[in-house]
């Protein structure tokens, strides 16, 4: 219930100060488990996806947003859950895999921190990890614009388009083990770099210096 008044109001708010475009929504399945992945640069990349996905998205939130009581409860009751970074968290792992088990949708950013600069880091090895024990497919999506609304330390953002483009999903079936979990990791970063205009580049513009500046 809370999760649904939380996304009316947010939703409301978003669509009021942003031009939004969705693409290839119809790529999230409708039922069952899923790992829906984005490039993440900012607080708006998660409050995008929490409203324009019709389906309650189950994050993995930074352990140190729940150590103040209030808003982990807060978070807690908008389906998110702690993960400690930097290290293997057996209790955030069995958590996210009863999400998949019980056919709910898992949110994930596979950098594993924002990116300041827009360009896709590396990416962490947990979303396929999860996908390859689960068999849950992984549905890549990239969010445009976000670093250009909050570029230069902005707090409140300017009201520029955002494009929320999303990916065919993706299926890993080849093994459970660290090659397999690596091969997957790598396919599912290509994948998203070439949902972005600008290769691996995830802001509306081109980076600086491309032949398109």
């Amino acid at each position: 219930m809370l999760y649904r008044v939380a996304r009316g109001i947010v939703r409301f708010v978003l669509f009021r100060w942003f031009r939004i475009t969705v693409e290839g929504i119809h790529h999230l399945p409708e039922d069952g488990p899923a790992i829906l992945v984005s490039n993440h640069v900012n607080y708006l990349d998660p409050l995008v996806m929490g409203v324009v996905f019709e389906r309650p998205l189950h994050f993995m939130a930074k352990a140190e947003l729940f150590e103040f009581r209030p808003l982990g409860w807060l978070l807690r009751r908008l389906y998110a859950f702690p993960v400690r970074r930097g290290e293997a968290d057996r209790g955030a792992i069995r958590h996210a895999l009863k999400v998949l088990a019980d056919g709910h949708v898992l949110a994930m950013f596979p950098e594993g921190t924002r990116s300041h600069t827009g360009v896709l880091q590396d990416f962490q090895r947990g979303a396929t990890m999860l996908a390859l024990r689960s068999g849950a497919p992984v549905v890549p999506m990239v969010l445009l614009g976000a670093a250009d609304a909050l570029a230069g330390g902005r707090k409140v953002p300017r009201r520029v388009p955002l494009t929320v483009r999303i990916g065919p999903p993706l299926r890993f079936e080849n093994g459970h083990g660290g090659p397999a979990v690596t091969a997957a990791r790598d396919r599912l970063r290509a994948a998203m770099a070439a949902l972005a205009p600008h290769g691996a580049h995830c802001e509306s513009r081109p980076p600086t210096g491309s032949p398109n500046d």
